[in-house]
Parts: C-alpha cells; structure tokens; sequence
C-alpha cells in the first residue's frame, strides 16, 4: 500500500512539474508579448531578442528597398489552449532594419508602416 501511495506522489509531483513548464512562455513569446521590439531595430538586435525566424522571405521592391519578411512561429504555452497550431509572427525589415512587427501588408509603402 506504501508502494502505491509513494508511486502517485511521484506521478502527481512530475505531473505538476511539467504544468508548470507549460506555464511559462518561451523567450520568443515573451519578445512578442512585451515592447522589446520595436521599428529601427537592426536584424541583429531582432535576432539576439528572438533568436534565429523559423523562416524568412526576401524581395526586392525597389532600387533602394530590400524587403525581407520574417517568420517565428510561437507556441502558446497555456494548458488550456491547442498546442498543435502555433501563432506565426512577421517582422519586416527594410535594408536591414525593422519596419513593423506583425503588419496586414509586409509588402506595403516603407511611409505606411
């Protein structure tokens, strides 16, 4: 009977363990919740926030404008939410620097932004 009660003890503490991983945003999500990003940013000041974009897409718009759009997925890390289908976040950078984080438009006029 010891055996038994020792056992769910045991079960119920890494049960609660890993809850409270799950609780706790990772750094892209906190990057993302809080105002640690903003337009003017360099790319390598998004990516010591952020860390490397799940992906990215670059395009040349103009003679004097590089588009290049990245890509993080952010999971949610709520139990009471679905873990399967991550929210995906854009930062847009023009020549290197941040225009708008999470913009309708990536592709929009530099003055929209």
């Amino acid at each position: 009977m010891g055996r038994i009660k020792l056992k769910g003890a045991i079960f119920v503490l890494v049960l609660s363990l890993s809850a409270v991983g799950c609780a706790f945003p990772s750094k892209y999500y906190r990057g993302f919740l809080g105002s640690d990003l903003r337009p003017g940013m360099t790319q390598k000041e998004v990516k010591a926030a952020l860390g490397e974009p799940a992906g990215f897409h670059r395009q040349q718009l103009s003679a004097n404008d590089l588009r290049e759009v990245w890509v993080y997925h952010v999971q949610n890390r709520n139990l009471w939410t679905n873990h399967l289908y991550p929210k995906s976040h854009l930062i847009v950078f023009s020549n290197g620097v941040m225009l708008a984080k999470d913009p309708n438009n990536p592709y929009a006029a530099r003055n929209q932004f």
